[in-house]
């Protein structure tokens, strides 16, 4: 079992992270998995159904939030949760819908560095209300 995504972008994943979510830990994490896990799975079941490309970004977009909660649990906090669930979410190399997911991958991390996020319980984070997701 393996979960290979690019080093680098794992790097600026898990810097990001312990800077914008310094009192984050495995529990608070794996809980904010189980939430994005969620969000995936509405996403999915209610725009992969449709045949139209721009409601199979926002299946991409939602899956990106996973793999990167999976970055940070196998990157930060040596998880093998975050690498089993990654090496299912994020596909092999030359597969085409890796490309897809790594594009949605840095467009995400673009907007999460440009968040606010806020402690919400001891070690939870969320990001403040805007007008962007």
């Amino acid at each position: 079992m393996t979960f290979v995504i690019d080093k680098q972008l794992a790097d600026t994943i898990v810097k990001w992270h312990k800077k914008a979510m310094p009192h984050a830990t495995l529990t608070t994490q794996l809980e904010k998995l189980e939430e994005e896990i969620k969000e995936a799975a509405e996403a999915t079941g209610k725009y992969v159904k449709k045949d139209n490309s721009g409601n199979m970004i926002k299946s991409a977009e939602e899956i990106a939030d996973v793999i990167i909660c999976c970055v940070v649990l196998a990157e930060r906090f040596k998880s093998l949760i975050g690498i089993a669930l990654g090496s299912i979410y994020y596909p092999e190399p030359g597969n085409p819908v890796r490309l897809l997911l790594d594009t949605q991958i840095v467009h995400k991390m673009v907007i999460n560095q440009t968040r606010e996020w806020e402690e919400v319980k001891p070690g939870y984070y969320r990001h403040k209300k805007d007008d962007r997701k």
